[in-house]
């Protein structure tokens, strides 16, 4: 949520990463929604089973799909207005 929370005061044209508490695809969708632009996930897999596994399902689980989502969609509009 701190990623979110800071995204509404960082410029549109700035990449934004999300660079902690990831372990799932709902985490990584929740994040896409909000326009974050890419993760930086380390501890998850590390301490699973089947790293591979959990990457393709974090990549692909969920609706968060593999292609970037741009900051100025409406993800990006809900954002400010919180």
């Amino acid at each position: 949520n701190t990623t979110i929370d800071l995204a509404g005061r960082i410029p549109q044209d700035t990449v934004i990463v999300s660079e902690s508490g990831i372990r799932t695809s709902a985490d990584v969708a929740k994040l896409r929604r909000a326009g974050i632009n890419a993760f930086l996930i380390g501890e998850s897999l590390m301490r699973c089973e089947d790293p591979a596994a959990m990457l393709k399902e974090l990549i692909n689980g969920g609706d968060c799909g593999v292609a970037p989502v741009p900051r100025h969609d409406e993800g990006s509009a809900s954002r400010s207005e919180k």
